[in-house]
């Protein structure tokens, strides 16, 4: 048995930091209140958006409505307003959509990472005007404007999160935007494939 958190436990051998993270959100939702949605990290990893190692060691929640939150040693609860259309249900626990998850981080964690998850958003399927139109949502709230800068810049094409990053680099230097994911070829076959081309 491997040590989830106190109380819990999980059998098999010591897990990824994803599946740890994953076990540790099956652990915890049963006390976060039938009204709280997992959020932010946590709703990231379910998503199977991007997100920083240094996020994963609490499991992140939202509960709807005014008031403060609390961080405990494995709980960060944040109360926020939430649109009914902004939870979904994945692997059966609730956890906020993919476009807000990908709003909160973006507000959360600064330009790189608002970049990496408006890319990876898109790449997961979400339209552009779904992007924006979550970006609107939250103008006038702390980071709203990077929100609405990274949805303005996004590219599903960028394949990881370096290449977020390094697009992002190469704009604020101002070199001409890339073609992403240009395929080199000769005599008629693709030879390669560049992750940028001019």
């Amino acid at each position: 048995l491997v040590r989830v958190r106190r109380g819990a436990y999980a059998g098999g051998s010591q897990a990824s930091d994803l599946d740890h993270h994953r076990r540790l959100i099956a652990a915890t939702v049963p006390l976060i209140g039938a009204d709280s949605v997992v959020s932010h990290a946590s709703a990231a990893v379910m998503h199977g958006l991007p997100v920083p190692s240094d996020r994963l060691e609490k499991v992140w929640a939202t509960r709807p409505g005014g008031g403060n939150g609390r961080k405990g040693p494995v709980l960060h609860l944040r109360r926020c307003r939430l649109e009914p259309d902004e939870i979904v249900v994945v692997d059966g626990i609730a956890v906020t959509s993919l476009l807000r998850t990908a709003t909160d981080l973006a507000r959360l964690l600064g330009m790189e990472w608002a970049v990496i998850a408006a890319d990876a958003s898109l790449r997961l399927g979400a339209e552009r005007a779904q992007l924006l139109e979550a970006a609107e949502r939250v103008r006038g709230w702390p980071g709203g404007a990077r929100v609405m800068s990274a949805a303005q810049f996004a590219d599903p094409l960028a394949e990881s999160p370096l290449e977020s990053v390094s697009r992002l680099q190469l704009h604020r230097l101002g070199y001409p935007a890339p073609t992403l994911q240009f395929e080199v070829r000769a005599a008629g076959r693709v030879v390669a494939v560049a992750d940028f081309c001019w």
